[in-house]
């Protein structure tokens, strides 16, 4: 199976319902820009969530937030301050990074992490 199909086909429904039963609702998936996209765009506890994905093969070692390039995490921030300019009824924004790890093409073990720092 090719990567893309796994993803669309097997981690985007698994994450939905990981994110779902954590208390987020989905607002847009896959928001597109351009070039720029965020992964997910949800609510939880009346906050606007900007979520990117990130994968892993098991093993690997390192922070879950490391599997983001600055490249794509540059073009995360452009999407999501576009997004903002669209949509001005949000004022608190949390961007967030969730690493999901894959071992034999199947998801095995979810890490949120909250609320990232972009110096």
């Amino acid at each position: 199976m090719l990567w893309n199909q796994f993803i669309q086909q097997k981690l985007e429904p698994r994450v939905l319902n990981w994110l779902a039963q954590r208390g987020f609702h989905l607002i847009k998936q896959n928001w597109r820009y351009r070039y720029d996209q965020i992964d997910i765009i949800a609510t939880c506890a009346d906050q606007l969530h900007f979520i990117g994905i990130t994968t892993r093969n098991y093993p690997e070692v390192g922070l879950s937030e490391q599997g983001i390039t600055r490249r794509k995490m540059r073009s995360f921030l452009e999407a999501s301050q576009l997004y903002l300019k669209r949509h001005p009824e949000w004022k608190e924004v949390i961007i967030d990074v969730l690493t999901v790890t894959v071992i034999k093409e199947e998801p095995a073990d979810f890490i949120l992490v909250k609320n990232i720092r972009v110096d």
